[in-house]
């Protein structure tokens, strides 16, 4: 019980140190210390559908992703399991047996050659959202194999990934808001971690409800085509109807965040060019003469502006503007 305890306090620990785009990775490895595995998924999704929407890979390559998806999704019954009863473990020893799991297709073509020899997966579900987090881990050889003591161990553990991973997002926001990294602490759902190739690794409820909503037959975890420009950088943001989507250099992947387009209105082209003055530290006085405009018109300029744009600071506002590219 005492390993288990350090594992959790790594975890949560991990969650306030660790980069959001490596938390799930270091959090699945710590795991080790009381569960042994080889590889593993972490995915959020939605419970109701079944969809992946999010997937970390700790040691597998993406084509085993792109593969199980496209192919054996439909055929795996840990993960069916998991799904109908959110909060338990499943194992191959504990549905059709080890012996005949290593007799089926899904295992001769898929599993074995990606070095798969058992698998324990549960469904984490979110108490408030139909949202839910799916680990997978996978053994490489074909003893010892996961049985009830190391589901229950994934049961008492799953919660607190979750939990964690929760924080995690949380934290990253504040450090990028206090390093000027482009998202407010306040817009922590409102964001997305994706690889170089598109495919998402992390994201926030509205984030991908704002995807959903542009692209209403969209399943993941691959971004839409329309996307693609955004994550090569070709643009750095782009409209979707009244949905407005950002990108952000970090490294080797991209940070991509979104807005609901101004409240549903656009800042006028005199409103944008007042705020952008406004942005670099006119004053309105400063602004009136520039423009050629009374001081009046300033006000109620910077009056539409801070009202489309929901902000009710300077520093709310300049945050609003450096998320659209207007400072």
């Amino acid at each position: 019980m005492d390993a288990l305890h350090t594992v959790v306090a790594d975890i949560y620990a991990a969650a306030v140190t660790t980069p959001l785009d490596a938390f799930k990775q270091a959090a699945l490895r710590s795991i080790k210390a009381v569960l042994p595995f080889d590889t593993a998924v972490w995915a959020s999704g939605v419970l109701s559908s079944n969809t992946m929407l999010t997937v970390t890979l700790l040691d597998q390559p993406d084509e085993m992703l792109t593969e199980y998806i496209t192919k054996w999704q439909a055929l795996d019954n840990c993960r069916d399991n998991a799904v109908v009863s959110p909060g338990t473990a499943w194992c191959n020893a504990m549905l059709e047996g080890v012996k005949a799991f290593r007799s089926s297709a899904m295992y001769l073509e898929f599993c074995h050659p990606y070095g798969i020899e058992d698998v324990l997966t549960i469904v984490q579900p979110s108490p408030d959202l139909d949202m839910a987090e799916v680990v997978a881990l996978f053994r490489s050889t074909p003893e010892p194999v996961f049985g009830a003591p190391e589901c229950a161990t994934l049961e008492q553990v799953a919660p607190h990934l979750a939990t964690a991973w929760g924080h995690a997002q949380i934290t990253h926001h504040y450090r990028a808001g206090a390093l000027g990294g482009g998202i407010a602490a306040g817009e922590a759902q409102s964001y997305a971690v994706v690889t170089a190739g598109g495919r998402l690794c992390a994201a926030g409820d509205r984030f991908l409800a704002a995807v959903h909503q542009a692209e209403p037959n969209w399943r993941g975890p691959a971004l839409p085509p329309w996307m693609q420009a955004l994550v090569e950088g070709t643009v750095e943001s782009l409209r979707r109807g009244d949905l407005e989507f950002y990108r952000h250099t970090r490294g080797e992947t991209v940070l991509l965040s979104m807005r609901s387009g101004f409240n549903g209105l656009r800042l006028t082209a005199a409103e944008t060019r007042a705020v952008r003055l406004f942005a670099d530290g006119a004053t309105q006085k400063e602004i009136a003469q520039r423009l050629g405009i009374s001081p009046s018109t300033v006000r109620n300029q910077l009056a539409s502006v801070y009202d489309k744009l929901g902000c009710h600071s300077r520093i709310e506002l300049l945050q609003a503007l450096r998320d659209r590219g207007l400072a």
